[in-house]
């Protein structure tokens, strides 16, 4: 009795759970992570500069997608959805996806670029590979879709009996019997020809072919449809197993699988024979089909595969992130390829540098290199090669690699905060919820409503650090429009600028241009011979020193030149002709003999210290990429000596600068003494709190009487100087006070026309090549590209202080251009008016001052303990970089 009731007990509960219940079904919730967000990059202003962008790659595998779906459908589908989408190498924004791009990205890429466009063809065929034996078989197949029962009697009786069953249908599209092009070998043995299989995908796998070839199906509302894909993919591998044979397709794989397929049972025996005929019909096992889009689009992905039943191993969204710089054509960063940055396209935010990944030839070198440099990069704590390991994360792995962004980068690994634990900072990627597609374990529905979203939900990550550079995003681009009317108007071989907030050592701005392809970043790379320039740097020195005053006064050896010893230093045109005239005078009308005079007064051994004091003939750190130091003649007997090392040193030549270089001494000179580096970083957000990056305290260089005093002589120089016809106080009534010191460098006969360097490099960075000595000593030879005899690079520093809003700013400008081929050589005339309109602008003044008369003298506001009465009668004519007026005028 106790028996029954317990069989009985169990009857029961078989049946209710057979017939009610639902069944517990398998955990299926599993979670992705996006990957971390690393910094956002925002202007002064807050504008975004650069930042992370969350998207999707989209990858598929040809050989597990199209043993099941249908190409043409699946891939007009995908074409709708990808419509817009910007890929690199494939269709841009302006023309849209076709279905026929979709179907390139996910074949062999044999399909398109192969010996049969269209068709994909295996390129060695082991299975696929017929001789003239099989050929007739083959034909009658491909001509009637049927399999002689000939080559079927080596098949296990069940598969035997289904070929023995099927009529023919016709013949089967999309296949082709094709030659393959003898070796050498076979054509020296006279071996017989072997023919394979070529595959029209589209064609081979489409509705009418499966139909035609399998019929009709009926379903249970009566209604007649095609065929399932993978029914007819099955049909067409069994049938290729039975034209080949079993056992010959067995021969024909390596020895070690072949024994393990051997040893598998039947069915199994006969999944793996499909396997590998598939794998050979259709060679491709992963592609990308298209990288970077966005989450809706990657939702209407998710909605296609739901609704077309197509799993993640055939066809998956791997999320991440893109780095996007907003500012910069097209909102996206330059790769680190010297051909891409050869290529850009006009860019007023090249400074944020490249952003992205080596190739494998590049990835090598770097990791060569930094192995020898700097070997704790390398992962020594991987258990594989650490080397390898290192090279191939250049590789795989996104990364800053010059710019503001590496400069960004750099900051938060050695930062203040760098000493906390990573953990405490480590920001989370989004979280993505999403439910596999498990088989219910009894006959009801495993879900009321259906399968479940391919993704059930998602958690926002965490934020990622926003760091605040200096910069001014509107500056920049007026900064970068400036140097691009320059390049058009005087066409020098290079043009670059920088803006710079005097008090704080803020850039601004910073840009330039060039006539050819420059792959580097100019203001930290491009050695220049400051000329006139330099002489505030030699009399703000000569002032600090006591070895001369504003109102001593010197030979101006007018006519006849300085000379010393065998040299002879001559001046511009319409120099002074006054006998002498003050050191002051010297300065704001550039006088050449009354510079060098000042700057003998100064040993040699003392110059030189308080130049590299200032950072000249040093790299300056600024943390943008590969950077030159200058050039500072050594002090040793035979290269510095009086008679032409310190004399040129006196006015600018035998000096090498770079822009970022100068501007940074020239800012201390304008700041009241205090050296500062120029910085590009303010602050940084990062976990809700705001770190600001103090200003350094800096280092005393000149007293502040004697920077006083050379920003006097400056004013001067605006006014009646050389910087006059563009700078004069009357004619910029909004500032407080402005100054100027322009530069013309006329270059000796040893150094190159940069018009030719600058060609001949871009020449061999394109074609990879090396840069040698030998190649450089070539140009001399060649003819200039310009009319004038002789080079030029002209200059100008230009600063003013003005209030806006209420706060009383100053902001030096400093404008290059190296061999313009216009018919102005001089600074004042080439880089002047760029110089004044980008520093109105950065005032927020109007690019042009509104008109006004030229003072006959000093404005009354500007402060000059010069001389009481400046005379300037032994002017005659126009300065030709300075309209100084006429007797009529005065």
């Amino acid at each position: 009795m106790g028996i029954a009731t317990i069989f009985a007990a169990v009857a029961v509960r078989s049946i209710y759970i057979q017939s009610f219940a639902h069944g517990r079904q398998p955990d299926a919730l599993r979670e992705d992570e996006s990957p971390t967000a690393g910094f956002s990059v925002i202007d002064r202003t807050g504008r975004p500069l650069a930042t992370s962008v969350e998207c999707f790659d989209v990858t598929v595998s040809p050989q597990a997608l199209w043993r099941s779906h249908t190409p043409r459908r699946m891939c007009e589908a995908i074409a709708e959805i990808l419509d817009g989408v910007h890929v690199s190498s494939g269709p841009s924004e302006s023309q849209p996806w076709q279905w026929l791009d979709v179907l390139d990205r996910t074949m062999p890429r044999s399909l398109m670029r192969g010996m049969l466009p269209g068709r994909v063809v295996p390129e060695d065929p082991r299975f696929l590979l017929f001789g003239e034996a099989d050929l007739d078989a083959v034909r009658t197949w491909l001509d009637t879709g049927t399999v002689s029962i000939d080559e079927t009697a080596s098949l296990p009786p069940s598969i035997e009996a289904t070929f023995a069953e099927r009529s023919a249908r016709g013949p089967i599209r999309g296949l082709m019997l094709v030659p393959l092009l003898p070796t050498e070998e076979e054509q020296r043995a006279e071996a017989p020809r072997r023919w394979t299989l070529a595959l029209d995908p589209v064609e081979c796998f489409s509705v009418q072919t499966r139909t035609e070839q399998l019929g009709e199906i009926r379903r249970k509302n009566g209604d007649r449809v095609a065929p399932p894909p993978e029914r007819w993919t099955t049909r067409l591998l069994d049938d290729l197993v039975a034209l080949i044979g079993p056992d010959r397709v067995l021969d024909r794989f390596a020895p070690a699988r072949r024994l393990e397929v051997a040893r598998l049972q039947p069915i199994e025996r006969r999944l793996a024979l499909r396997d590998a005929l598939w794998a050979e019909l259709l060679p491709a096992r992963f592609r990308v089909l298209a990288r970077g889009i966005d989450p809706v689009r990657a939702h209407d992905l998710r909605e296609l595969m739901q609704a077309e039943a197509v799993s993640r191993y055939q066809l998956q969204l791997i999320p991440r992130l893109e780095r996007r710089h907003p500012t910069r054509p097209g909102a996206r960063p330059v790769a680190p390829d010297p051909r891409a940055g050869l290529e850009r396209e006009e860019d007023a935010f090249a400074l944020l540098g490249h952003w992205g990944v080596l190739d494998e030839k590049r990835a090598t070198f770097r990791a060569l290199r930094d192995r020898e440099q700097r070997p704790h990069v390398l992962p020594w704590e991987e258990a594989q090669d650490p080397f390898e390991a290192y090279r191939q994360s250049l590789v795989v792995e996104t990364r800053p690699w010059s710019g503001v962004e590496l400069l960004c980068q750099t900051e938060l690994e050695n930062g203040p905060w760098a000493a906390d634990s990573a953990r405490a900072h480590a920001v989370e990627g989004r979280r993505y919820t999403r439910r596999l597609r498990h088989v219910a374990r009894d006959r009801r529905p495993a879900w009321k409503e259906g399968v479940p979203n391919y993704f059930e939900g998602a958690a926002d990550g965490g934020l990622a650090p926003v760091i605040e550079v200096t910069l001014d995003a509107h500056l920049q681009e007026t900064l970068h429009r400036e140097l691009g009317d320059l390049m058009e108007s005087q066409r020098p071989a290079l043009a670059m600028g920088i803006a710079v907030d005097i008090q704080t050592g803020d850039v601004l701005a910073l840009d330039s241009a060039s006539l050819y392809p420059y792959s580097g970043f100019a203001p930290v790379r491009h050695v220049f011979t400051p000329g006139s320039t330099f002489k505030a740097i030699i009399m703000a020195l000569a002032l600090d020193a006591g070895v001369t005053t504003p109102t001593d006064e010197y030979d101006t050896y007018a006519g006849s030149g300085l000379t010393i010893g065998r040299r002879s230093i001559g001046e511009a045109e319409g120099a002074p002709t006054e006998p002498r005239i003050t050191a002051a005078e010297g300065l704001a009308f550039s006088c050449n003999a009354v510079l060098v005079q000042i700057a003998l007064k100064m040993d040699a051994a003392f110059l030189r210290e308080r130049l590299l004091s200032l950072g000249y003939a040093q790299a300056p750190g600024a943390g943008l990429g590969p950077e030159l130091p200058g050039t500072l003649p050594p002090l040793v007997k035979g290269t510095w000596n009086r008679t032409y090392a310190h004399a040129s040193v006196a006015f600018g030549h035998e000096v090498g600068v770079t822009l970022w270089q100068h501007a940074e001494a020239l800012a201390t000179l304008l700041r009241g003494g205090v050296s500062r580096p120029l910085r590009l970083l303010r602050s940084m957000e990062r976990d809700g709190e705001i770190y600001d990056l103090d200003l350094e305290s800096g280092e005393r260089v000149f007293s502040e009487s004697t920077c006083r005093t050379v920003r006097e002589m400056m004013a001067m120089g605006a006014n009646i100087g050389t910087g006059r016809h563009i700078a004069a106080a009357s004619m910029h009534p909004e500032f407080d006070w402005i100054g100027t010191k322009t530069g013309t460098t006329e270059k000796v006969g040893t150094e190159l026309c940069v018009h030719l360097e600058l060609e001949a490099l871009a020449k061999a960075s394109a074609e990879e090549t090396a840069w040698t000595s030998e190649l450089r000593a070539r140009l001399r030879e060649l003819p200039k590209p310009h009319r004038k005899s002789t080079c030029y690079t002209s200059s100008i520093c230009a600063a003013g202080s003005a209030m806006v809003d209420g706060e009383r700013r100053e902001i030096m400008v400093l404008i290059v251009a190296d061999d313009a081929m216009g018919k102005e050589r001089f600074g004042s005339r080439v880089t002047g008016p760029t110089a004044i309109a980008v520093l109105r602008q950065a005032f927020g003044f109007d690019r042009e001052a509104p008109p006004a008369d030229a003072p006959e003298s000093l404005d009354d506001d500007v402060e000059v303990v010069i001389i009481p009465e400046f005379r300037a009668d032994w002017l005659k004519n126009d300065l030709p970089w300075a309209d100084v007026p006429g007797e009529e005028e005065r």
